[in-house]
């Protein structure tokens, strides 16, 4: 099974990179060809997200199964290792069950229509006084809006359980 998603971004992004490229202190994550990417684990960490606050829901508490999902009974396992499992372990895999759906990289739909990168100048701001720090301003790379990726959530299997997990992703 494959499902193929866009992300379009209404306003200007920052994904990091974790290092600086000369021009800013925090450049923006670029693939091989220079261009901005999304990282699989970034989307990764997202999905994850998305489908612990589903979870949450009161329509579909009945799905959690471990501490992962949710559950903070004393005694419930904190993952999934056998059946039956939540589907945040199933999709997203837990340190005892491999998951089972590959989420690629994401890359830009059009590379010919994207605004050039641009550099915003930040100050660190200390969240006990709402002041900014002294000696804490850096330079953040950013993306301009508009900027349109593509990425693709593929799982070797299609079955009625890989049907009903792709219904979550």
């Amino acid at each position: 099974m494959k499902l193929k998603f866009e992300i379009k971004f209404g306003s200007d992004y920052h994904i990091g990179a974790g290092h600086s490229d000369g021009l800013a202190d925090s450049a923006v994550f670029k693939g091989e060809g220079g261009l901005p990417e999304i990282r699989g684990t970034t989307l990764s960490g997202l999905l994850g997200q998305g489908l612990w606050d589903l979870l949450q829901n009161g329509l579909l508490r009945h799905l959690r199964a471990c501490g992962c999902s949710g559950i903070k009974e004393k005694g419930v396992r904190p993952y999934c290792d056998d059946q039956p499992s939540c589907p945040l372990c199933r999709i997203m895999g837990s340190p005892v069950r491999s998951k089972e759906w590959y989420i690629s990289t994401a890359k830009l739909k059009k590379p010919s229509e994207l605004k050039p990168t641009r550099i915003n100048w930040r100050n660190r701001v200390n969240p006990r006084t709402g002041t900014a720090e002294h000696r804490k301003l850096f330079s953040q790379e950013v993306v301009g809006a508009d900027a349109v990726f593509e990425f693709v959530v593929e799982n070797e299997v299609t079955d009625l359980k890989t049907i009903e997990e792709a219904a979550f992703i």
